[in-house]
């Protein structure tokens, strides 16, 4: 009869382990991020952390999203070799003599260059180029000229304004972002140099804390900036004696150090916003239009774009 007890707990165990991985894994599902087109005729210069010559766009959005690409250049097997922007250029160069022919060679270069970070919305990274078109994770809107890439990972904004959680929590949301997700080894250490550098600058010798994406709905149950809960991850960087054993419902803070602090969520300290990534943009709809090099390739221009589109 033990022994039919016991089984019948292991059984129980068993599948409620199951059905807590089921709900993570149900999480993260909805977390599938997209890349879409925003300049046309254009790529970035930004860093490429991997290329590869590939049939399509589809596949090129795979092979980004397996290599941590945040964005990417693709040119279309459609399109011509040969970069026509560079050949009107050398045109208008007196002092070259560079004829067509020159400039005419195979295709030898990848269609699908995965970049680490993507444009912000001065695009100041943005070519001509009429065998490329640029896509990213941020088209709408594109992210604002203070947000810090950390390759890979995504966009960020370091505020030094001391708020309570439940300020910062609002402001993120006005600039179209979150509270940061740091349930991982590298987003805590990454992240938290936002802050040391914050540091070297302003001069200070006191530790350093920014409300993240981490807080108590009850007391022990911590839920992330996405809604997971925190056991969904393997990885924990809590300070020696936190969370303390007594206390209220409390909110996470990042040290510079790397470390979470679990404080009250009515203190009122730094925090760090992540942007989300969001498209299509509205604006793009010419993607498989010709290029020119006589008229605009894209709807808008960075002066077109409204500033309430990025900014509260």
């Amino acid at each position: 009869m033990r022994s039919h007890r016991v089984f019948y707990f292991i059984l129980l165990f068993k599948f409620a382990e199951l059905s807590f991985t089921k709900l993570c894994e149900d999480y993260q599902s909805k977390l599938k991020l997209e890349f879409y087109p925003l300049r046309h005729c254009q790529r970035s210069n930004k860093t490429i952390i991997a290329s590869t010559n590939v049939k399509n766009v589809k596949f090129c959005a795979s092979y980004a999203r397996a290599h941590r690409g945040l964005a990417f250049n693709f040119s279309p097997k459609s399109r011509e070799d040969k970069n026509y922007f560079e050949i009107e250029a050398n045109k208008n160069d007196t002092k070259k003599d560079v004829d067509d022919k020159s400039l005419e060679v195979a295709r030898d270069f990848d269609n699908c260059e995965v970049l680490a970070c993507p444009e912000n919305r001065n695009f100041s990274s943005i070519v001509n180029d009429t065998r490329f078109d640029y896509y990213t994770m941020y088209a709408y809107p594109p992210p604002i000229e203070n947000a810090t890439c950390i390759p890979s990972l995504g966009l960020f904004l370091l505020y030094k304004e001391r708020k309570n959680y439940s300020a910062a929590y609002s402001t993120c949301k006005s600039v179209k972002g979150q509270l940061a997700h740091i349930a991982s080894e590298r987003r805590t250490n990454e992240i938290s140099k936002l802050l040391l550098n914050s540091d070297k600058l302003s001069s200070t010798s006191k530790e350093m804390l920014a409300f993240v994406g981490l807080n108590e709905t009850t007391r022990g149950k911590f839920i992330t900036s996405n809604s997971e809960p925190l056991e969904c991850f393997d990885y924990r960087a809590f300070v020696p004696g936190h969370p303390p054993e007594i206390r209220k419902p409390s909110c996470v803070a990042l040290t510079d150090k790397a470390s979470w602090k679990v404080i009250s969520c009515i203190k009122k300290v730094m925090f760090v916003c992540e942007i989300f990534a969001n498209g299509p943009n509205p604006l793009v709809n010419n993607i498989h239009q010709k290029c020119s090099t006589k008229h605009p390739n894209n709807r808008y221009s960075v002066k077109q774009i409204k500033k309430s589109d990025f900014e509260p």
